[in-house]
């Protein structure tokens, strides 16, 4: 696995990633927008997809944006909606009626619903 701080390297021009077992690029390569090189020959690699890769640097970048994006757009819109099913108290949370137990079960329906978006935004749906 590529380090999250991979896209601290705001000056990267190539990046040789081959022969290697590396499924994901991390969140951060969106960051790489420099990066005019990028082979990933050999590897596991499943995200991007091999026809984004076969695009170009550029458009991998571009890509693992976009993937960002709609992941944490999918997340958000799920996690304000599992909130919803929760007992409220005007505007906010009531920390008597919202125990461990409502807390534990949002925290796990957030995280299933974490899942569905990060395999939807794979698929691209």
């Amino acid at each position: 696995m590529l380090p999250e701080s991979l896209g601290n390297l705001e000056k990267l021009e190539d990046l040789d990633i081959s022969d290697n077992q590396i499924k994901a690029l991390p969140d951060s390569f969106r960051f790489l927008s420099r990066l005019r090189n990028f082979r990933a020959d050999q590897t596991s690699l499943e995200i991007p997809p091999r026809e984004v890769m076969k695009l170009g640097a550029h458009a991998v970048v571009q890509y693992m944006a976009d993937y960002v994006l709609r992941y944490t757009i999918c997340l958000m819109r799920d996690i304000l909606s599992a909130a919803d099913t929760f007992p409220r108290s005007s505007s906010r949370f009531d920390d008597e009626k919202f125990d461990e137990d409502s807390k534990l079960v949002l925290s796990i329906t957030v995280q299933l619903r974490f899942v569905r978006c990060v395999s939807g935004a794979e698929t691209g749906k």
